[in-house]
């Protein structure tokens, strides 16, 4: 059985955090092949929310997670 792997990149939103955190583990329980990726984008106005959607996810050693860096832009 070939795996196969998903990249998800939700909105910085905590409604589409936890949406695709969510979809995520539906789309796993469903189909064995399947790993998925989710990129976190921060953002300063958004909370960090990061622990709570891991609560969503860490039963399943197939979502990974990377919370890519708040970086600051040039004015």
């Amino acid at each position: 059985m070939k795996q196969q792997e998903l990249v998800f990149v939700p909105g910085p939103g905590l409604g589409h955090r936890v949406s695709v955190a969510e979809f995520a583990t539906r789309l796993l329980d469903r189909d064995a092949r399947l790993s998925i990726t989710i990129l976190v984008v921060r953002t300063p106005i958004t909370p960090d929310v990061d622990a709570y959607i891991q609560t969503l996810v860490t039963s399943d050693d197939r979502i990974r997670y990377i919370i890519l860096p708040l970086i600051d832009l040039p004015p």
